[in-house]
């Protein structure tokens, strides 16, 4: 496992029950209520924990680190000095697609291509963090959102999970209004990917 440095004092998130975030699909309800509970009760216990140790890692006040969306910037210039990944192949790769197995396309490849970089084990932890850090950024400045629990459709990709609703898209290329459901975590890994590809692939 690599572990920069500047995480080896790093305590990561301690899960309530002994399965990780992407085994969500086999949650039983039971398991799917006690994650949610325990998530919505640790989403500023977890967020508070990044911004002080990025905080004190970076010299950085904590009055920046703020929640607010500008201070995500901050987060994720530290974020790309830590994170560590490479690529998945053949058995990995595979298992990646049949994790998304009737999702439609494009969101088919965006979901595959976001899920297809392997990151360390420290990594994975920083970035549940990070999405915790962005749930608290929405749901403090933006109070007309709430939580609530993906128990169906079985084939969501976002099945069991805590989301943050309350968003409405009423662009005109809607037949009618279309209303979000974000999961956090997975709303911290996008740009988290795009971030390393864009870092791996830049000129050196």
């Amino acid at each position: 496992m690599v572990i920069p440095l500047e995480l080896i004092d790093y305590k990561p998130v301690s899960f309530p029950i002994p399965k990780y975030y992407f085994d969500h699909f086999d949650f039983t309800r039971s398991e799917a209520e006690q994650y949610y509970s325990w998530f919505l009760s640790s989403v500023d216990i977890r967020a508070a924990y990044l911004r002080d140790f990025i905080s004190e890692k970076r010299k950085i006040a904590q009055t920046k680190l703020d929640y607010s969306p500008d201070s995500l910037v901050l987060v994720w210039e530290w974020f790309l000095s830590i994170a560590f990944a490479e690529p998945m192949h053949g058995a990995e790769l595979d298992a990646v697609r049949k994790r998304y197995e009737g999702v439609r396309q494009p969101e088919f490849d965006i979901l595959v291509k976001e899920h297809s970089l392997r990151l360390s084990t420290t990594t994975e932890y920083v970035l549940f963090d990070i999405g915790m850090y962005i749930a608290k950024m929405f749901m403090d400045n933006y109070p007309c959102l709430k939580w609530s629990l993906k128990l169906k459709p079985k084939r969501a990709h976002n099945l069991n999970l805590p989301l943050i609703v309350g968003f409405i898209d009423d662009s005109p290329e809607y037949n009618k209004p279309f209303y979000p459901e974000l999961d956090p975590i997975d709303l911290a890994r996008t740009p988290a990917m795009k971030l390393i590809r864009a870092h791996a692939e830049a000129p050196k």
